[in-house]
């Protein structure tokens, strides 16, 4: 996908003789579309003939040749390519009814923002509940209580289960 991935690598023979050993594994993205030049990165050793690597090597659509570059100590070094990867822009968000404008910011936070701000405004109009609506005037108030309650534990169940 375009932006951010992660790449694993295990090295092995047909065979299963010993690949040798390995002093370089480094991952390369030529993308075909665009005459950009091309990028390398060298893998981490994860485990025994295992290399791992992570980012954002994929980072428009296109057609992105990928291969990988092996250097042995005392044999030949190896090139392979993978084959072509074909990313697709990706779709466009629609405008729906619960479409959240603020990108950056999650809509439980947008959420939580209305809801405080609505039991805020309530307590600061209380004087005037309390003369219009004097019967109504405790209802008013826990109404008030209950929205910035939520509020509260809508920004709490944000923080914790979308960072």
């Amino acid at each position: 996908q375009i932006g951010h991935n992660d790449f694993y690598i295990q090295l092995s023979h047909a065979d299963h003789s010993s690949i040798g050993d390995v002093q370089l594994v480094r991952l390369m993205f030529d993308e075909q579309d665009a005459q950009l030049g091309q990028s390398k990165v060298e893998m981490q050793l994860l485990g025994p003939r295992r290399y791992w690597i992570d980012g954002t090597f994929l980072n428009r659509p296109g057609h992105w040749k990928v291969s990988i570059y092996v250097r042995r100590r005392g044999m030949d070094d190896l090139i392979t390519d993978v084959g072509t990867v074909t990313l697709a822009a990706p779709p466009t968000q629609k405008e729906t009814l619960f479409y959240n404008p603020i990108t950056t910011v999650p809509a439980g936070w947008v959420l939580a923002g209305i809801l405080t701000l609505l039991g805020l405004e309530i307590f600061r109009w209380r004087k005037t509940f309390q003369q219009v609506y004097p019967m109504r005037y405790r209802v008013f108030l826990t109404i008030g209580g209950i929205l910035i309650g939520l509020g509260f534990l809508t920004t709490i169940y944000t923080f914790l289960y979308f960072r």
